[in-house]
This record gives C-alpha cells, structure tokens and sequence, in this order.
C-alpha cells in the first residue's frame, strides 16, 4: 500500500485568505449578488476569479454589466482580464455581444491589450469589430501585442492587414524573435491567398520568406514550389519539408525532384528529401534524373551519391516506410527493365567509387538481381566478402570459384565468408571443417567447431569430434575456443561443467566496447564511468579496471554482482551478534572493520568479528540474465583492455 503525506504549515501560521477562499469556493456562486462577484474577479485566487467569470457569463445581460464595469483603468489588473475573458466566452455563441470589449481598448496596458486582441482573434471572421485596433497593435512596443494581434488578424482574415503583416515579419523584432515570426506567419495565411504568399518568394527579407512557406505548407498549397528558386539553402530546405514531410503537398513532389539539376547543393537534409521525391513520383523522368545527379553531380556527398543510388536499385521494390521521415506510403511495383538499362549504363561511376560500389553489391545481396554484377567481377579484390555475398544470393553459376579464391584469401573476414558459403558452392563441408580444425590459429577454428557437432551423421566428423571433445576435458583446448567448445558440446546433447573460465578468452573488444556503450538492456554506460563518460556515480569507475582486477574477478563480478561488492556501490544488511539490525551502504570492507553509511547518512564503524550474519545486495543485475554467454566474453576481452 502507498501512502499521501501532507505537508502545511501550523495552524497559527497560515495566510488569512486560506479561510476566506475555502468558504468561497464551498459557496454557491448562484446565491451571490452581482456586487459579490464583482469582488471576487480581482480575488487573489485564480479558482475564486474562475468562479465568478463563469457565474456571471452563466446570468447573461446582468453579468456583461458587471464586467463592462471593470474596464475602469482603477480595477485591478486581474479583474480586467477575467472580465474581457468571460465577455469573449459569452461572444463564442454570440459574436455580436464583442461590442462590450470597447471601453477597455481604452488603455495603454499592454496585457490588457493583448488578452483583447486574443478574445476578438478567437471570435474570428464571425465579427467585423475592432480590425482597426488590432492592427493598430501591430506597431506595438510590447512583444505580446503584436504576437495576439497577428494571429488575430489571421483567424479574422483581415486582408486589408496583410503588407502590414509583412512589414512585421521583417522587422527587427521578428529577428530577434521566433514567437513573433511564428504569429505573423499565422496572419499572412489568414490574410493572404496562396497566390499571393507565392509572390513573397521574391522578397529581400529571409525571415518573410520563410513565414510565406510555413503558411502555404499550412494551407497545403502546391504553390509553395515557388520558393524552389531561392538561392538561399535555408529556405529551399523548408520548402523542401513543406512539400515533402508529413502528409506532404503531392502536386509538388515533381517540382522539388527537379532541384537535382543544381549541382551546387550543400544540404544533406535537402538532398534527401529532393532524391526521395524522385523515388515517390516514380515517373520515367524522376528515373534519369537520379542517374543524372550521379554523372554529373560529382561535389555532392558520399551518402547523397550513395542514397541516389539505393534509390535507383529499389526502384521497382520502393520501401513501403519512407526512408526520410518513416511514414507508411506503400508503393505499386514498378517495372525493373529500365532500372536495369539505367544501371547498366552508371557501371562505370559506381564502379569507380567505393562506397556506391558496395551499395550496389548490397542491393545484389538483397534483391538477388545478378544482371549488375556484369561489370563487379573485376573489381572482386577490392570487396571480396560483399563479393560473394551477391553473387551467392544472384545464384552466380561463378559462386564456386570466387568461393575458393575466398577461402584462400589472406583476410580473416573474407575467408569467414567464404566459409558460409562453401557447401552452397558445392565444396565438401567436412573437408574444410577438417582442414580449418587442423590450424587452431585460423581465425575461423570457432565456427568450425559449432559447424562440425552439426554433422552428426558423419564419421569422420564424429571421431573428430571426440578427440577434440577429449581434449577439451583434459584442459588442452586452446583458450580462446574453449566458450565454441562447449557450446558444440551442447549442439551433441553433451553436458560439460558451465566454468567460467570459458569466458576469460576469445571474445572481440570492439564487440565487446560495443555493447558496454549501447546495449539496451545492460545499459552499462548508465551507471558506468568510463574515460570521459558521464559520470553517473551509481557503479564503480571502470576507466582503469582492467589494470586493478583479472578476467576472472571481472566474470565473476558480472554473473555474481553480489559476491564481492566494490567499496562504496553495493547495500549490506546485516545482523551483530548483540541481535542490532544494519542496514546501508558498505563504504569500506576491511579485514577486521566494516565502515557502513546508514540511511540518515550518519556512519557506522562495525568490528567484523562482531557480525553474525550479513548479506551483500549490488544494485546491478546478474549479466547472465541480460546477456548471452559470447556478449559476457566480448565485455570481458574489452574491460582487459581499460588500463
């Protein structure tokens, strides 16, 4: 069960309204006279003021009595404004009841002002009343005045307002200020027809320009490519967005595609969305115009030229999520022959550069389209294992040969490859097994293990398997394969001790950097120090530990946290042999002393032989819970390194 705690100062002490504001608010507003109510707008309670608004809107020509009367400038401020607020709420069902606003634009206060102009803005075109005074507040010293005042003219459609809506937006103040330039893009697209906020495109001012298209993409009007023709990249870009993102303005998709052409572009978000609008029009057109910016456009960056690209070869298949924003725009497939004659004829380009060279083998490997690789297999050297990873998902007739170059290459990763891809090949699995088994330095020795107690219907593969099984059990299993090792034990239905020392060699520090930074389920970085990493305070620095702890400390401290606490990051509850109970945090574990900070943070100096009992609690979670045994391994190689 949860518990409320109140927390109040002593009776004798408290504000003298406190008694006065529970009376009101336990009253019946229906029963009080108007003269009461009146009282009550300028209480210092906002509950009391709400009160009262709602009652007096409620009694209809009596209240807008009461409230007219507060627009003297002697009412205090608050009554003011909950008086122009409750006649703007009574104006919702009856605009023309506005006309009682007009004593109180009789003054200079600017939030009076302010509140006036939201309460006519809300009301909107269903009143004609005071046009000339909202725009009047326009010219306003007061930042408020003309914000209220613009958005106000816009939801009244003010036309007669609009070239001085745009004075407004190139102001100083719109400079300087976002609220403001938002409130005048507000106004112009009340005010202004889509034509005419086209027309804007041509106006010195950038800040002007900008508000033109966020009111046109507003208003979703195809228009807005006008503004394609802006030298300024800023401003390309947020019509760009406007066309693009979200819902999108489909009638200008072709126009914004068109921006390829300029070969001068320096904005990734800009690119993308334009390359991206070629993909989603799909037209013959749109086609060349990708294969275009990638002949010519040569300045571009590596990931534009390389998302120009993708965008060619999934051409036919296009990702139903939207690759820039994640929007659901399923596509109809499209037909693949001109894909092709377009890439045939880019071969050259692609082939030159490699980083669309791997784009392209990448989308080999995932569209199996074996007729670009007509020109990639001079190039197999410099992208062996992409290599041979298209050519066995195109079903490559060659895959055999570049499958032994593989296994023969020099490149760990490479030979891995090829390894994966020996039996599709038609090369005799046990015999590479074998051989790869016969150099425990091969950096493939690991999967060739797991892969051989998979052939359980081979003899040769079993008698290999026995002896390695025999030597693993004698200790002489090499240590970095010894975690393989007993997994393949596993995959025989054999059962080897789970000793921890399996986990002490073998793994990959990269991998295992890796997942100390960004595993979301570990999230060790949480609670962490590392180098320059936050610190987070909740678990030991681990900045230096591979230099103070060995591997198998570091093991045993990820699957068994509460064996042996770190000084200062772990609880212990305890028990003396006097019968007192302890409870906090074990700052110093000595031989004959323990230093515990207890919950009110007062220390405790305990003499060891003085404890019955004690429990150790850490505030991490066993690993082996979260992680598997290969992850535990690749932190364990990567912690071995901190030093």
């Amino acid at each position: 069960m949860g518990a409320i705690y109140r927390f109040d100062v002593t009776k004798e002490n408290r504000h003298p309204l406190r008694d006065q504001t529970q009376a009101i608010l336990q009253s019946n507003e229906a029963e009080q006279p108007s003269e009461t109510l009146s009282i009550w707008l300028g209480h210092a309670d906002q509950r009391v003021r709400l009160k009262a608004q709602f009652e007096l809107v409620r009694r209809g020509t009596s209240g807008l009595t009461v409230f007219v009367a507060q627009a003297k400038e002697s009412t205090p401020l608050l009554a003011r404004l909950h008086a122009i607020w409750g006649i703007g709420q009574a104006a919702r069902t009856r605009p023309a009841l506005l006309k009682h606003l007009a004593p109180f634009w009789k003054t200079s206060e600017s939030e009076v002002l302010s509140q006036l102009a939201k309460v006519v803005g809300d009301v909107g075109a269903q009143s004609s009343l005071y046009r000339s005074e909202l725009r009047a507040g326009l010219g306003s010293p007061s930042m408020r005045v003309p914000f209220f005042s613009a958005i106000a003219l816009g939801n009244c459609g003010e036309k007669a307002a609009a070239s001085e809506l745009v004075i407004l937006l190139a102001s100083p103040a719109a400079k300087a200020d976002a609220y403001l330039r938002h409130a005048g893009s507000m106004g112009i697209q009340g005010t202004m027809s889509a034509s005419e906020l086209a027309a804007l495109s041509s106006h010195e001012n950038t800040n002007v320009r900008l508000a033109a298209i966020v009111a046109l993409r507003r208003l979703k009007a195809p228009e807005v490519r006008a503004f394609l023709m802006d030298k300024d990249e800023r401003v390309l870009l947020e019509a760009a967005r406007a066309i693009h993102d979200d819902l999108s303005i489909p009638e200008a998709l072709p126009d914004l595609a068109k921006i390829l052409t300029k070969h001068h572009l320096k904005s990734e978000p800009l690119l993308r969305r334009a390359i991206n609008a070629a993909l989603r029009n799909g037209s013959p057109d749109d086609l060349q115009l990708l294969a275009d910016f990638l002949l010519t456009n040569e300045g571009a960056s590596s990931d534009a030229r390389a998302v120009a690209l993708a965008s060619i070869l999934w051409w036919s298949k296009a990702p139903a999520l939207d690759p820039v924003d994640g929007r659901f725009r399923a596509k109809e497939p499209r037909d693949q022959s001109p894909v092709n004659a377009v890439v045939e004829g880019l071969q050259e380009t692609i082939l030159n550069d490699a980083k669309l060279t791997e784009v392209l083998l990448k989308g080999v490997i995932e569209l199996g389209n074996s007729q670009w690789l007509k020109k990639a297999y001079a190039h197999f050297d410099r992208f062996q294992s992409l290599m041979l990873k298209a050519l066995a998902e195109a079903k490559d007739p060659q895959l055999k040969d570049y499958v032994e170059q593989g296994l023969a290459s020099k490149n760990p990763d490479v030979q891995e490859t090829a390894r994966g891809l020996a039996k599709e090949a038609g090369i005799p699995v046990i015999d590479l097994l074998l051989a790869i088994l016969d150099d425990p330095k091969s950096s493939g020795y690991g999967k060739a293990l797991l892969e051989l107690a998979k052939l359980k219907d081979k003899l040769k593969a079993t008698a290999r398997f026995q002896t390695l099984l025999a030597q693993y059990k004698a200790g002489t299993t090499p240590r970095k394969w010894q975690l393989e090792m007993w997994q393949a034990a596993k995959i025989r239905g054999i059962t080897l001790p789970a000793t921890p020392e399996r986990l002490e060699f073998g793994g990959d520090p990269k991998r295992g950097k890796k997942i100390v930074k960004t595993h979301a389920a570990a999230q060790c970085i949480r609670c962490h120090q590392i180098g320059k990493s936050v610190n987070a305070g909740i678990g030991p620095n681990l900045t230096k530990i591979g230099k103070t702890r060995d591997r198998a400390h570091l093991i045993d401290s990820l699957l068994n946290p509460n064996s042996d606490l770190s000084e200062g990051y772990g609880s212990v509850l305890l028990e003396t042999k006097t019968g007192e109970q302890v409870s906090g945090v074990l700052e110093k574990k000595g031989a004959k002393i323990w230093l515990i900070t207890l919950p009110d943070t007062t220390k405790k100096t305990l003499a060891v032989d003085q404890i019955k009992t004690h429990t150790l609690m850490s505030s991490m979670p066993p690993m082996g819970l979260l992680l598997n045994e290969y992850e535990i391994r690749d932190i364990i190689s990567y912690l071995a390194t901190l030093r």
